[in-house]
Protein backbone atom coordinates (compact mmCIF):
# COMPACT_ATOMS: atom_id res chain seq x y z
CA UNK A 1 0.00 0.00 0.00
CA UNK A 2 1.17 3.61 -0.97
CA UNK A 3 1.35 6.18 1.00
CA UNK A 4 0.45 9.41 -0.67
CA UNK A 5 0.31 13.13 0.30
CA UNK A 6 -3.17 13.51 -0.10
CA UNK A 7 -3.71 10.36 2.08
CA UNK A 8 -1.54 11.74 4.74
CA UNK A 9 -3.33 15.09 4.45
CA UNK A 10 -6.68 13.39 4.57
CA UNK A 11 -5.63 11.90 7.72
CA UNK A 12 -4.14 14.66 9.21
CA UNK A 13 -7.36 16.23 8.72
CA UNK A 14 -9.28 13.72 10.62
CA UNK A 15 -7.29 13.48 13.42
CA UNK A 16 -7.68 17.36 13.50
CA UNK A 17 -11.59 17.41 13.49
CA UNK A 18 -11.31 14.35 16.12
CA UNK A 19 -8.65 16.81 18.16
CA UNK A 20 -11.22 20.02 17.71
CA UNK A 21 -14.17 17.74 19.13
CA UNK A 22 -12.33 16.23 21.88
CA UNK A 23 -10.72 20.08 23.32
CA UNK A 24 -14.10 21.39 22.88
CA UNK A 25 -15.77 18.09 25.30
CA UNK A 26 -13.17 19.45 27.26
CA UNK A 27 -14.10 22.79 27.45
CA UNK A 28 -17.74 21.82 28.56
CA UNK A 29 -16.71 19.78 31.36
CA UNK A 30 -14.12 22.30 32.30
CA UNK A 31 -17.13 24.54 32.86
CA UNK A 32 -19.17 21.87 34.17
CA UNK A 33 -16.62 21.34 36.66
CA UNK A 34 -16.59 25.21 37.45
CA UNK A 35 -20.15 25.65 37.94
CA UNK A 36 -19.88 23.11 40.00
CA UNK A 37 -17.24 24.23 41.98
CA UNK A 38 -19.62 27.39 42.66
CA UNK A 39 -22.21 25.34 43.96
CA UNK A 40 -19.96 23.18 46.17
CA UNK A 41 -18.17 26.69 47.68
CA UNK A 42 -21.87 28.58 47.97
CA UNK A 43 -23.04 25.01 49.90
CA UNK A 44 -19.43 25.67 52.25
CA UNK A 45 -19.95 29.05 52.57
CA UNK A 46 -24.23 28.17 53.81
CA UNK A 47 -22.74 25.53 56.15
CA UNK A 48 -19.79 28.19 57.75
CA UNK A 49 -22.39 30.35 58.07
CA UNK A 50 -24.84 28.77 60.13
CA UNK A 51 -22.09 28.24 62.69
CA UNK A 52 -20.89 31.92 62.51
CA UNK A 53 -21.82 33.77 65.56
CA UNK A 54 -23.90 36.50 65.18
CA UNK A 55 -25.54 39.12 67.07
CA UNK A 56 -28.33 40.85 67.05
CA UNK A 57 -29.74 44.07 68.81
CA UNK A 58 -33.28 45.44 70.38
CA UNK A 59 -34.12 48.45 70.95
CA UNK A 60 -36.70 48.07 73.90
CA UNK A 61 -36.95 51.41 75.38
CA UNK A 62 -35.48 54.86 73.25
CA UNK A 63 -35.13 57.88 74.34
CA UNK A 64 -37.54 57.27 77.08
CA UNK A 65 -38.01 60.31 78.95
CA UNK A 66 -39.43 59.84 83.18
CA UNK A 67 -40.56 62.32 85.44
CA UNK A 68 -41.97 60.12 87.78
CA UNK A 69 -40.91 57.32 90.54
CA UNK A 70 -43.39 55.07 88.91
CA UNK A 71 -42.52 51.77 87.49
CA UNK A 72 -42.28 51.80 83.75
CA UNK A 73 -41.64 48.40 81.02
CA UNK A 74 -40.40 47.99 78.28
CA UNK A 75 -41.21 46.30 74.65
CA UNK A 76 -40.31 42.54 75.01
CA UNK A 77 -37.80 40.95 72.90
CA UNK A 78 -37.77 37.58 71.71
CA UNK A 79 -35.08 35.43 73.25
CA UNK A 80 -36.14 31.41 71.81
CA UNK A 81 -33.52 31.69 69.50
CA UNK A 82 -30.39 33.09 71.35
CA UNK A 83 -27.95 31.62 73.68
CA UNK A 84 -26.89 34.44 75.35
CA UNK A 85 -28.60 38.23 75.79
CA UNK A 86 -26.84 41.30 77.31
CA UNK A 87 -29.26 43.72 78.64
CA UNK A 88 -27.82 47.34 77.89
CA UNK A 89 -28.46 50.83 79.60
CA UNK A 90 -27.70 54.19 78.83
CA UNK A 91 -29.51 56.48 81.37
CA UNK A 92 -29.29 59.86 80.64
CA UNK A 93 -31.30 60.98 83.39
CA UNK A 94 -30.13 63.13 86.45
CA UNK A 95 -31.61 59.97 88.56
CA UNK A 96 -30.30 57.00 89.33
CA UNK A 97 -32.74 54.10 88.02
CA UNK A 98 -33.41 50.48 89.36
CA UNK A 99 -33.85 47.87 86.01
CA UNK A 100 -35.54 44.76 87.21
CA UNK A 101 -35.24 41.94 83.72
CA UNK A 102 -38.47 40.24 83.84
CA UNK A 103 -38.53 36.66 81.52
CA UNK A 104 -42.58 35.43 80.11
CA UNK A 105 -44.14 32.57 77.85
CA UNK A 106 -45.75 35.02 76.18
CA UNK A 107 -45.98 38.86 75.18
CA UNK A 108 -47.61 39.78 78.89
CA UNK A 109 -46.40 41.33 81.65
CA UNK A 110 -49.15 39.01 83.97
CA UNK A 111 -47.38 36.05 84.99
CA UNK A 112 -43.76 37.12 84.24
CA UNK A 113 -41.28 35.88 86.47
CA UNK A 114 -37.43 37.88 87.25
CA UNK A 115 -34.55 37.07 86.24
CA UNK A 116 -31.92 37.54 88.27
CA UNK A 117 -31.97 40.52 90.61
CA UNK A 118 -32.36 44.00 90.47
CA UNK A 119 -29.50 46.70 89.54
CA UNK A 120 -28.98 50.07 89.87
CA UNK A 121 -27.78 52.34 86.94
CA UNK A 122 -26.02 55.79 88.47
CA UNK A 123 -27.87 58.52 86.75
CA UNK A 124 -25.95 59.94 83.37
CA UNK A 125 -24.25 56.67 83.14
CA UNK A 126 -23.78 53.10 81.52
CA UNK A 127 -24.50 50.07 82.64
CA UNK A 128 -24.89 46.27 80.62
CA UNK A 129 -25.70 42.64 82.29
CA UNK A 130 -26.25 39.08 80.76
CA UNK A 131 -28.69 36.75 80.72
CA UNK A 132 -26.96 33.20 80.04
CA UNK A 133 -30.26 31.79 78.37
CA UNK A 134 -29.45 28.91 79.69
CA UNK A 135 -28.67 28.40 83.24
CA UNK A 136 -30.88 31.44 84.13
CA UNK A 137 -34.99 30.94 84.29
CA UNK A 138 -35.39 30.73 80.83
CA UNK A 139 -38.44 32.39 79.10
CA UNK A 140 -38.42 33.10 75.58
CA UNK A 141 -40.23 36.38 75.70
CA UNK A 142 -37.67 39.34 78.15
CA UNK A 143 -38.59 43.05 78.77
CA UNK A 144 -37.57 44.87 82.20
CA UNK A 145 -39.28 47.32 83.99
CA UNK A 146 -37.10 51.03 85.17
CA UNK A 147 -38.25 53.13 88.10
CA UNK A 148 -36.64 56.24 88.81
CA UNK A 149 -35.33 56.24 92.70
CA UNK A 150 -35.47 60.09 93.17
CA UNK A 151 -38.01 62.13 90.71
CA UNK A 152 -36.16 62.88 87.26
CA UNK A 153 -36.64 66.45 85.81
CA UNK A 154 -34.34 65.99 82.52
CA UNK A 155 -32.69 63.19 80.55
CA UNK A 156 -34.01 60.26 78.53
CA UNK A 157 -33.43 56.48 79.57
CA UNK A 158 -32.23 53.89 76.29
CA UNK A 159 -31.95 50.10 76.89
CA UNK A 160 -31.53 47.34 74.30
CA UNK A 161 -30.99 43.59 73.98
CA UNK A 162 -28.15 42.65 72.39
CA UNK A 163 -28.61 38.62 72.33
CA UNK A 164 -26.35 36.60 70.31
CA UNK A 165 -26.75 33.21 68.05
CA UNK A 166 -24.30 30.51 66.84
Amino acid sequence: MTITLDHIIEEWDKLTFKFIQVMRKVEELLEVLKDQSSKLNDIITLLESKYEKRLIEDQVMESYGIRDTNTHYSKFTPLDMFDVATIYVSNELDADIEVTVYGNWTESTMGAVRIGDSFTVPANSVDARNINIYSNVWMPYSFVSVRALTTPTKGVVHIKYIKRVG
